[in-house]
């Protein structure tokens, strides 16, 4: 058994290489991973009246919008219709919450959980629930080819929160000087001319938009008393249970993909170790194409992603043009407003631009090489179950 052992590893780690598609973890999630949806509940006590009732209408809207739908799924609750021991009467009542209210729930929480944020069942509250200043600056910078956007999550003490941003930007700055991206992907235009020409390539290794593909990162600095920012911090600072005891120390999240954020470093844990692992994840090849075994939480957004990457469907659908929408996101960026003495968001970008002009037989090399690995698999295995038969 040790022999078999010793010779089935490489084996089957060649065909674990082999197979891999090699589209950077960033730019896999942003092109193929839909955002899980938020439940939002408009709780009242009884039917929903006045400035309640039009907020729950304006929610609805947002989420059936067809041109930016927010990933939520809205309900409206009487709670009068509900049964004593209902979950949403009691986060009501150990949350001690006014109604009627707004009670956001993470994707998938199935009220599990308290609701990560609540808020008076108005129409500017909708409206700081499906958008912010900082979210839209991250759009814009992942859209325009960043890998990810590190959002530095303040703690307050001002000396703490400038030595550690310091940090993290040293830290970005070594790992982006170090890493590389995956060899092997093939830009969406020179797929195209493979299938004119009859060429055979893998199509988990085609990039499905013209978005540049670079290794870049930023950051984006926000305090957490801004109250425009209230409902994305909240969705930051629940994605761990605990993050509660650490509100005195500053935190990071590494934001990529559709609005998919990591778990944070927080104070001393932002080491260059640490930002150098996240960075080779994000970057490297996605050897798990399936989101919900990637680690992370989808924010919530107001975008339709499909619509505004370019070319999404050049490979599946030919006949089909590119789909329009990242130009008119980027003709004018706007950046969050600062304040003088809070500044909420900053950037500093390491960045090592790579070519779109990958190699076409990349793909074909790739095909041999797992053939061949099957082949040499067969054989082993033949001669093992031969050996076996004449013993």
């Amino acid at each position: 058994m040790k022999i078999v052992s010793r010779f089935l590893f490489p084996f089957l780690l060649a065909v674990t290489v082999a197979i891999a598609c090699q589209v950077p973890v960033f730019r896999y999630a942003l092109e193929r991973w839909q955002n899980d949806p938020y439940q939002v509940f408009v709780v009242s006590e009884g039917e929903l009246e006045g400035e309640a009732k039009a907020a729950f209408e304006h929610l609805r809207a947002i989420e059936d919008d067809f041109k930016s739908p927010a990933n939520v799924y809205s309900e409206k609750i009487d709670l009068s219709k509900e049964s004593g021991d209902s979950t949403l009467r009691q986060h009501v009542r150990e949350g001690k919450i006014e109604l009627p209210a707004i009670l956001l729930y993470y994707p998938d929480d199935r009220l599990k959980y308290p609701p990560i944020w609540t808020a008076p069942a108005t129409r500017p509250h909708v409206e700081a629930l499906a958008g912010s200043p900082v979210r839209t600056e991250i759009i814009r910078r992942i859209l325009t080819g960043d890998s990810a956007v590190w959002v530095f999550v303040e703690c307050g003490d001002k000396a703490l929160d400038d030595a550690a941003y310091l940090q993290l930007q040293k830290h970005i700055k070594e790992a982006t000087k170090e890493l590389k991206l995956p060899e092997g992907v093939i830009a969406a235009d020179k797929a195209q001319e493979a299938v004119d020409k009859g060429q055979l390539f893998d199509q988990s290794n085609v990039l499905r938009s013209e978005i540049p593909l670079k290794l870049a990162f930023s950051q984006l600095r926000v305090s957490r008393t801004d109250a425009a920012e209230q409902p994305f911090l909240q969705m930051l600072l629940h994605c761990e249970p605990d993050l509660g005891e650490f509100k005195t120390e500053p935190m990071v999240f590494p934001v990529f993909g559709r609005g998919r954020a990591l778990e944070p470093l927080i104070g001393k844990g932002i080491t260059l170790d640490n930002v150098w692992d996240y960075c080779a994840y994000i970057t490297g090849a996605c050897s798990c194409e399936v989101k919900k075994q990637n680690p992370g939480v989808d924010l919530l957004t107001a975008l339709d992603w499909d619509a505004v990457i370019e070319g999404s469907q050049i490979i599946i659908d030919k006949v089909l043009p590119p789909l329009e929408g990242v130009a008119s996101l980027l003709q004018e960026p706007e950046i969050p407003k600062t304040d003088a003495s809070v500044p909420v968001a900053h950037s500093e970008t390491g960045q090592a631009s790579v070519s779109n002009d990958f190699p076409q037989s990349s793909s074909m090399g790739r095909n041999i090489g797992i053939a061949i690995c099957v082949m040499i698999g067969i054989v082993f295995f033949g001669s093992l179950l031969l050996r076996r038969g004449s013993n």
